[in-house]
């Protein structure tokens, strides 16, 4: 039976990051940081291979903080619906990346800002639209870590 959310519990922002391509049962398996609607902002704790949190705490109850987040994601609504689901930058092995942004769900790979200048020529080619697409992530990831970091939540995401 699928388990039902209810409305004031679904999440307006997450980021989920950890867990190599390579590992063992037990090992560490990343951390995530969700803004609920209801204004909750819980962090959570996973083994590797493992969905379900081994650890899960409610740092702060803060509705004005899912709004402002509610806000900016409405405002880049258009851009998030361009974005796949998930971006490949050639990356082999490093820790995966989940974003979630009211309904919009994307996963990378050591997502990163690139600059056309920064990069060799055939890579900016190669992965051109993709490139594109994860300073759009970031842009927007951004500009909700410095609103969360503006609370005292407990915790301070890093601005990329």
């Amino acid at each position: 039976m699928k388990e039902m959310i209810r409305p004031d519990m679904s999440i307006v922002f997450r980021y989920k990051y950890g867990g190599v391509g390579f590992g063992c049962k037990g090992m560490p398996g990343g951390t995530s940081i969700a803004v609920y609607k209801n204004g909750n902002v819980v962090q959570c704790e996973y083994d590797f291979g493992d969905d379900k949190p081994i650890e899960k705490k409610t740092l702060a109850t803060l509705p004005e903080l899912a709004e402002s987040i509610a806000k900016i994601i409405v405002r880049n609504a258009d851009k998030l619906s361009s974005i796949p689901n998930s971006l490949y930058n050639g990356t082999l092995d490093a820790p995966a990346e989940y974003f979630t942004f009211s309904d919009k769900k994307i996963t990378a790979c050591n997502t990163h800002r690139i600059n056309k200048n920064d990069v060799r020529p055939e890579y900016y080619e190669a992965y051109k639209e993709n490139i594109e697409n994860e300073n759009a992530v970031l842009d927007i990831y951004n500009e909700i870590a410095k609103e969360i970091n503006k609370y005292d939540t407990g915790i301070t995401l890093e601005i990329k």
